[in-house]
């Protein structure tokens, strides 16, 4: 059969018909148009939009070809989130599932992320929820769809789209979340919009089944003739449960790319980008001729040279700039602590020697936890209040069988109860003067603290107090209710150093002996 997609319509039915009419003279007969994005008019200043929407609205006039729509960030007219038929010929797929149309298996998402909605965890038409795309997974992989998924619908383009190919358009970032629904659905075909640019990715590869998925980001209805802003796309399909699997193994012989969202792909783009960033900053630090001086010290003593002799069995590897050590009152083993030896605030003021031998001691410590079956999660707490505190990365092994999904929905779940908005972080973004990073093994999330806007009092234990409730140590949310003897905190240590030992940078560095010795 033959079907059309748009992108965003924004209330502009007139423009949007008179071109599928005039498709369907020239090319068709098409079986139904799909809209993606912003459907309503939001922003009409003279009400024109918003009048014709009213017209279709109620019948005056037809809409010419059976249309199925979701909308985007915003819509003027109250949608039923079941969706449903609006007129004759014009249907809302609803906020989020998966349905039959014309013998195709198309899954949907209306809205964007909101990180406050997020918070809330109440999905709506306009925004969606990780609870609520989960439920579109669950539902494609009912008995009926059994996870053969033709279309994909969003109005947000996917995070992480372009970590297998070279960056050929620019783009606003794309959603973490619809990423992860794109990776669980694995269709055939995934088309966006709210960029206002028209792309096509190469097909990429999918582990699960033998056919690949094709990107399609859809422009906004308008009168260019821009190729780059394309909003109409026709195509030919024929349903999967039709074809069968079959017809797909053998391939057309179409060069396809890595999957973008597995993890390699993603820390390997995300190693490419730390690598660009130092590059940056060394360039930058050569211009000034100087490096950013540390804070004051204020005789912190996990600056290492102020480290209590009492505490110095802690410390497990060290390089130039920074070194490794056991925290006291560690939540469970080998959780660590990665800190600078001079007294810097937070990431956001280190030089790029300290942030290189950090990747370093993260991309170990992953490897590490990944052959004893557990992934890390890890966060920065720079927000203090007086003094400035000394920066430290609190790094966790979690077993695989407590999901970054859960990690991440405890975390929201914290975060409302702190009164707390985290949103996305990419690599690179410019960091507050006082933030909370807490990373998972694909996203990095952020707080950003403004405590005299705000007036919120950041609790020191709320990472802490996250990867103890996933892991089901309740008790350890409190350090203080961990600490041990000095005896084992060293006979620990000792044990450390020799399981991490073939994983450890520093030991390519043969002979060099330890802080304070």
């Amino acid at each position: 059969m033959k079907i059309l997609i748009a992108g965003d319509v924004d209330g502009k039915f007139d423009r949007l018909f008179a071109r599928v009419e005039a498709t369907q003279r020239q090319c068709g007969p098409f079986t139904c148009l799909f809209c993606v994005g912003r459907f309503f008019s939001s922003t009409s200043k003279d009400g024109t939009e918003n009048a014709k929407s009213l017209e279709y609205l109620r019948a005056a006039t037809p809409v010419p070809i059976p249309t199925y729509f979701i909308v985007g960030n915003s819509s003027d007219v109250e949608l039923p989130e079941e969706g449903g038929e609006i007129c004759p010929n014009l249907h809302f797929l609803g906020k989020g599932g998966i349905s039959n149309i014309h013998g195709l298996h198309v899954a949907f998402a209306s809205g964007t992320f909101d990180k406050y909605v997020q918070t809330a965890g109440v999905s709506t038409s306009t925004a969606y929820t990780q609870s609520s795309l989960r439920q579109i997974e669950v539902a494609a992989g009912a008995s009926e769809f059994g996870r053969m998924v033709d279309l994909l619908l969003t109005a947000e383009w996917p995070k992480n789209l372009l970590s297998t190919v070279p960056q050929p358009v620019t783009f606003s970032g794309g959603s973490g979340p619809i990423a992860g629904l794109v990776k669980a659905l694995q269709p055939r075909y995934h088309f966006a919009a709210s960029e206002n640019l028209f792309f096509s990715r190469p097909p990429y590869r999918n582990p699960d089944v033998p056919y690949p998925t094709r990107f399609f980001g859809l422009a906004g209805v308008s009168d260019s003739s821009d190729k780059h802003k394309k909003w109409l796309y026709a195509m030919n399909i024929s349903p999967v449960r039709e074809v069968g699997l079959r017809s797909f193994v053998e391939g057309s012989g179409e060069e396809v790319t890595d999957n973008p969202f597995s993890l390699e792909s993603i820390q390997r783009k995300e190693l490419q980008t730390q690598q660009m960033v130092k590059r940056q900053r060394e360039a930058e630090e050569e211009q000034s001729g100087k490096r950013k001086r540390p804070a004051e010290d204020f005789e912190c003593w996990f600056c290492i040279d102020k480290v209590r002799p009492d505490a110095r069995h802690l410390v497990l590897s060290h390089g130039e700039f920074t070194y490794l050590s056991l925290p006291k009152g560690g939540l469970m083993d080998h959780h660590v602590l990665i800190l600078p030896m001079e007294h810097f605030t937070g990431t956001n003021v280190i030089h790029s020697g300290v942030q290189d031998e950090i990747t370093k001691y993260l991309n170990a410590l992953a490897a590490f936890y990944k052959s004893r079956g557990q992934y890390m999660v890890y966060y920065e707490r720079n927000i203090f209040k007086g003094k400035p505190m000394h920066m430290n990365l609190q790094v966790y092994p979690v077993d695989f069988k407590y999901s970054p999904e859960q990690v991440r929905d405890a975390l929201f779940s914290r975060a409302v109860d702190c009164g707390l908005a985290f949103d996305s972080y990419e690599e690179g973004d410019r960091l507050p003067e006082q933030y909370f990073l807490f990373c998972l093994p694909a996203e990095k999330l952020i707080y950003r603290h403004f405590a005299k806007k705000s007036g919120v009092k950041f609790d020191p234990k709320f990472g802490r107090d996250i990867i103890a409730m996933v892991t089901e140590r309740p008790r350890g949310a409190d350090w203080r209710d961990c600490v041990k003897s000095t005896e084992l905190e060293k006979g620990q240590a000792e044990g450390f150093k020799k399981a991490f030992r073939t994983f450890d940078w520093t030991q390519q560095s043969q002979g060099s002996q330890g802080p304070g010795k």
